[in-house]
């Protein structure tokens, strides 16, 4: 991924400024403001968006991210979210948004979350979910979960990218032992489309709609986990 961002880097923010990624980032900024508390972690933070909201550092695997985001004004390090360069239980919270461990060797970076964490500390995701590919409400409630499901490829500025797409009873698994604060989805009846500027009326309707439709739909995840252990 940091071959990807290095590469569009410049073009980040911008691309973000469309109405499916704003959609996306009002229902984080709402779980950051409610739950986040004392120290903060953001893994895989890019320029810092959500680094306003919060007192805390950041890391990333991009280097032009991290230029990006500490021009910004923002205290980001170079960082794998596999290998976390902090001591066991420095952060009260740690945050990990916009889909950042879909692209990392995933059960590796959450013991590495579950390390910096100290006890009864938060856990604040949002992941792909292995709906995000462009499925109808029909197709989605008859989905066979595979590994053919739970992998999505595309490709951005010549750069070959592979996702892994999760369930939600395995995002569950993978934070067993914590208690689940918080969950919920977006775009439940309706595919995103990240490149778009501007929404039709039914659009606009489907997003306003969205709540209507079983969480479980939704394209994009967000949890709440508290660490008990």
């Amino acid at each position: 991924m940091s071959k990807l961002y290095d590469r569009t880097g410049d073009k980040y923010d911008y691309r973000s400024n469309n109405p499916y990624t704003k959609h996306l980032r009002k229902k984080e900024v709402e779980l950051i403001k409610r739950f986040a508390k004392g120290k903060v972690l953001d893994i895989g933070c890019g320029t810092g968006y959500h680094l306003n909201f919060v007192k805390g550092v950041g890391i990333d695997s991009s280097q032009k991210m991290i230029d990006l985001a500490n021009k910004n004004g923002f205290n980001v390090r170079m960082s794998r979210a596999e290998k976390i360069p902090f001591a066991k239980d420095s952060f009260d919270t740690v945050m990990s948004m916009y889909g950042v461990l879909n692209f990392t060797d995933y059960k590796k970076a959450i013991r590495e979350v579950k390390k910096v964490l100290k006890k009864d500390g938060i856990v604040i995701i949002s992941v792909d979910s292995v709906y995000d590919k462009n499925y109808t409400m029909g197709e989605k409630r008859k989905l066979k979960i595979d590994k053919y499901t739970q992998t999505k490829k595309f490709n951005i500025e010549g750069v070959k990218t592979v996702l892994h797409l999760f369930t939600k009873d395995e995002v569950l698994e993978l934070f067993k032992g914590f208690e689940l604060l918080h969950f919920d989805s977006v775009f439940r009846n309706i595919n995103p489309i990240w490149g778009r500027f501007k929404i039709n009326e039914t659009e606009k309707k489907k997003l306003k709609e969205d709540y209507r439709y079983p969480k479980e739909y939704g394209c994009f995840y967000l949890f709440v986990f508290r660490k008990k252990i």
